[in-house]
């Protein structure tokens, strides 16, 4: 577990909002505050390699076979010699297929954002038939515009959300990850 790493501030805030973002997004429970540094059994390892993922994800892989754990504590010393060569850019791309690796979230949000849209589409048009049918306001028709480009504006996103759907399961199903991890077999099998 990390105690204290050196990394700038910037790094630091990245690294937490990344966290926060993978808490919020991904399908499943993870710990967040662990390395990439695991010393694994080979019954681990098996596990591991039972995952046939293009671009794998040593951490969140680790939460998904859920094997027993020891966490030991450190403390990272500075760095004497050279820098990093973990880019910014290699960071994002790391975070990015983090995300989309394990989580199906971000298509139901595009969802739930299309069916806000059409809802609050939906109640501004009886706004605009209330203010042209009881009150004396004539109105040029922007309304009627704005409903309605807005009301399928929001149909679209709610069908592109509800096809992202069906294409999040093909792609998860697609990875063939393992359904269970058998710690311990008991018997003759």
């Amino acid at each position: 577990y990390n105690k204290h790493k050196n990394r700038s501030f910037i790094n630091d805030l990245s690294s937490r909002f990344f966290n926060y973002m993978m808490k919020l997004s991904s399908d499943y429970s993870f710990d967040h505050n662990s390395n990439m540094f695991r010393i694994l059994t080979s019954k681990a390892v098996n596990e591991v390699l039972n995952f046939k993922e293009t671009q794998p994800s040593l951490t969140y892989i680790m939460g998904l076979i859920n094997l027993p754990t020891t966490g030991i504590e450190l403390e990272f010393g500075k760095r004497e010699f050279g820098k990093t060569n973990y880019s910014l850019k290699s960071q994002f791309s790391l975070a990015l297929n983090s995300i989309l690796s394990f989580s199906t979230k971000p298509l139901r949000a595009i969802s739930l954002f299309g069916f806000t849209i059409s809802f609050f589409s939906f109640i501004y048009l009886l706004f605009v038939l209330v203010q042209k049918f009881f009150t004396s306001y004539g109105g040029l028709g922007w309304g009627t515009v704005i409903v309605l480009i807005t009301f399928f504006g929001g149909i679209q996103l709610l069908a592109i959300g509800i096809i992202g759907e069906y294409i999040g399961r093909i792609f998860l199903q697609s990875k063939n990850r393992p359904r269970y991890v058998i710690e311990e077999k008991f018997g003759d099998l």
